[in-house]
Parts: structure tokens; sequence; C-alpha cells
């Protein structure tokens, strides 16, 4: 399903102020929804061919917005539909395409470590309704969403979930961050001051590296680096609508 700014929507047209606006265009792979009479519940799906995780200090960077983005128009798509009923974001996933590779293990057949392998890896509503709607069989550790269960009771340090109060206060954040970005492109702003989180930097796989010039060896130049965060620390910050600081670290 495609998305542009064309189908007014505010999740794809952000407002920058004095009559600019920032226009987004995008597809989601899959969009599911579960219509259960009084609510509809939305899941997205990006499809990638490497191994790419949700991961929420990126997102706070503004290094992974593409899945709230998505989201966001989604359920506002919904709502414009279906205005009556409650629109649920049930979670937003990237899932692997891949025939993997797994190792022998006696105590665990072939086909449930493929299925593990498999799993798709994201953000999911903590709502046990809305848990059980994606995976009806779910009894310890689901095959199909990153969800693990104990009694009854999500085991949060081995889930990614979020409320959808959280899903919410993202949704928000992600336009904030969209419109930062927006202002700075009208603003001029050009620096060469790639990101370094670890071992990562945004020159690793980046094509335009002789155009811009990056060189540690030249005076001047370094890597913006990024500081690791606590989840919980950066759920703080995305519910108490707070900016992100940069930080001026420059990494030689």
């Amino acid at each position: 399903m495609e998305f542009s700014a064309a189908d007014h929507l505010e999740a794809m047209k952000i407002p920058l102020g004095g009559g600019e606006a920032l226009h987004l265009r995008g597809r989601i792979d899959r969009l599911d929804t579960l219509d259960d009479g009084g609510s509809i519940y939305v899941k997205i799906i990006d499809y990638k061919s490497g191994a790419t995780k949700f991961d929420l200090t990126d997102l706070y960077y503004g290094l992974q917005l593409q899945l709230v983005v998505y989201m966001d128009a989604a359920m506002e798509l919904e709502h414009r539909n279906q205005p009556e009923k409650k629109i649920v974001p049930a979670g937003l996933f990237y899932y692997n395409i891949k025939d993997p590779v797994v190792e022998r293990d006696e105590e665990q057949d072939a086909d449930a470590q493929i299925l593990k392998a498999l799993r798709m890896n994201g953000l999911v509503n903590s709502r046990l309704e809305v848990i059980r709607h994606m995976d009806r069989e779910i009894e310890s550790e689901s095959d199909v969403i990153p969800v693990a269960m104990k009694k009854g009771l999500i085991q949060e340090a081995r889930s990614s979930v979020a409320t959808e109060e959280r899903f919410a206060s993202l949704r928000k954040f992600v336009r904030g961050r969209l419109k930062d970005f927006g202002r700075e492109i009208l603003s001029g702003e050009t620096a060469v001051r790639p990101y370094k989180r670890g071992e990562r930097t945004a020159c690793d796989y980046c094509p335009y590296h002789s155009v811009c010039g990056f060189d540690l060896k030249t005076e001047g130049f370094g890597y913006k680096r990024l500081k690791a965060l606590r989840s919980e620390t950066i759920w703080e910050e995305i519910e108490g609508g707070k900016e992100e600081q940069d930080g001026d670290d420059m990494d030689r």
C-alpha cells in the first residue's frame, strides 16, 4: 500500500511553518487489519533482505523512523475510512526474508529453530487480547512476534512491547523529528557530521563518500557520537515530549 502527501494525510505532510511543508511518500510492504466489531487493529510489516532489527535508540536519534511513519499513516487512513471505530496499533515489525541456517540441537527440532530464526522483530501492543490475535497459540515464547509469557503474564525483559499510550507518544515524537529535519533542510543545513554509534557509522555503506569529502585525517572533521541509552530513559524522553540532545562530542 502506497502513501504520499497527495492522500491528504497529516502523517505524510508535515507543516514546517511559513506555508512550507515536508511531503513524504512511501510504500508499506504489508498492512494487516482486524475488525473485531468495535475496534480496528492495525499491523505493519516491512520486509528486509538483511538482518535489520528494530532499535528504539536508532529511532530516538532519527535513524529508524520508517515503521512509525507507516503506522501513523495507516491508522489515520483507517480512522478516515471508519471514523466510528477505535483504531488500535497492534504492532510494527521487520521481517527478514532469508533461508536461515540453524545449528543442530538435540533438545530442539530443526523446524522449531527455523521458526524462531524467522520470527518478526519490532514493537507489539502490550494488551493481551492484541497479542493473542497475532499468536493464538502462544504459551511461553512466541514463534511469530517478539513476546514471551509466563503464567499468562508478559515477560517484559524478553519481549518488545509498548502500551497504546506509548504508541501514541511515539507517533507524536516521530512527527516532531520529521519537522526538525524538514526545517534543517529549508535552512540549508549541510554540515558534514556523520554519526557514529558503537562501531557503526553513517559512512559504512554510503555511496556518496567521494562527494562529501569526509576524512578523519582532515582537520575539523569528526563523527557525531550517539550515546547508548536505556530503553526506559528513551521512553521518558519520548513521553515527555523532550527534544533530542545531539551532544557535540566529536570522536576522532
